[in-house]
């Protein structure tokens, strides 16, 4: 005899149930996946990273990208994410019952959160400068020249960027993709001073000074401004202050990828060299100043803001800096620096500089 509460019963799966159970392993899958790659991804970019910052840096330009892309701060944020998800990773493990983890995990985890921690130290130690004003240089020894650059991102008829320019008051003024200054060059005379001469020769920069500017011959060809090629474009002048010729050369490069820095790097070297008056190179580079294309620059020039910068390196972009790409270079031997700020003005994706130098001849009579 065979009773009913004796059989096998059999429990029906209904649609819904069946639905959820194969939802629950996509999930799980799904997960499993994102720890893969949220580690694999990150983690891979800071190792690359590091071999390239140590090693080649931009020197291959078809790569260069890699380097620009991954300052220390980045190579420490994505440490430290690759990190995060190890850890993670591991905790989900053992709370599935996964085991004890592998050499490998355990390596990948200490090893990236030692990565986050080592970038950090070079993030500090590189894109922090410590203010070393330059030696017997306290803004009294002679008259201090203001020279400001800034990128204006072609929207310079907007009223906060004059009222910036304004509180700058500069001495010479290169602004890099001004855009069109027809409608707005009374209004740089009213915020600069009636005695400022202004000149845009083309190529979105607008040069400015309180004394007058004579071109350099070369900048009169292509428009009004050195076209080196379709990505580089350089504008130069003489100038005067307090009765010194100073010369300028005003600098864009354009950040594309097939751009070549070694030639506009190379090219802004030599022209920054080809005569005896004091010069001051200057512009946005788009290049970071540990690039290898800046050593023939290095060679003559020294940078500002490593001479007598305080705080934080760089300029691009707003409103949370990642890259020092905009640059002043002063001729070795002729200037001395007094201070440069590096101004958030809240209407530009570039910071602005303001370098105050003062003449060596001034100092040492």
């Amino acid at each position: 005899m065979t009773y009913r509460h004796c059989q096998p019963r059999t429990r029906s799966v209904t649609p819904l149930a069946r639905l959820t159970n194969r939802l629950g392993f996509v999930l799980i899958w799904c997960l499993r996946q994102a720890f893969s790659w949220g580690l694999r991804v990150p983690g891979a970019l800071a190792i690359i990273g590091v071999l390239m910052r140590l090693s080649i840096r931009d020197r291959v330009e078809t790569i260069a990208y890699l380097h620009y892309g991954t300052p220390w701060s980045v190579i420490g944020l994505l440490a430290l994410a690759a990190a995060l998800i190890s850890w993670l990773q591991a905790r989900w493990n053992r709370r599935n019952g996964s085991g004890a983890p592998g050499v490998l995990r355990l390596a990948s985890r200490w090893g990236f959160t030692g990565l986050a921690l080592l970038a950090a130290l070079a993030w500090w130690f590189s894109d922090f400068e410590r203010g070393q004003t330059a030696a017997n240089v306290d803004g009294e020894g002679g008259p201090v020249m203001r020279v400001v650059l800034w990128n204006a991102e072609g929207n310079l008829r907007w009223p906060g960027l004059l009222e910036a320019l304004h509180d700058a008051d500069p001495d010479i003024l290169l602004v890099v993709e001004s855009g069109r200054i027809s409608l707005v060059r009374d209004r740089l005379k009213q915020v600069l001073g009636e005695n400022c001469q202004t000149w845009s020769p083309g190529g979105q920069m607008l040069v400015t000074s309180r004394e007058s500017m004579s071109p350099d011959p070369g900048s009169q060809r292509e428009g009004g401004w050195w076209n080196y090629d379709h990505l580089n474009r350089f504008v130069g002048f003489t100038t005067r202050f307090e009765g010194r010729p100073v010369r300028i050369l005003g600098v864009d490069v354009y950040s594309r990828p097939l751009n070549k820095r070694s030639i506009a790097a190379g090219h802004a070297a030599r022209m920054g060299r080809e005569d005896d008056v004091p010069t001051i190179v200057l512009g946005d580079f788009n290049t970071p100043a540990d690039s290898v294309w800046f050593e023939a620059m290095r060679e003559d020039f020294d940078h500002a803001f490593e001479l007598a910068g305080d705080g934080y390196s760089p300029t691009w972009p707003e409103p949370v800096p990642l890259l020092q790409i905009d640059h002043v270079w002063l001729e070795r031997g002729a200037f001395e620096v007094v201070q440069v700020q590096q101004i958030d003005t809240g209407v530009s994706d570039h910071r602005m500089l303001v370098v105050d130098v003062q003449f060596v001849e001034h100092l040492n009579p």
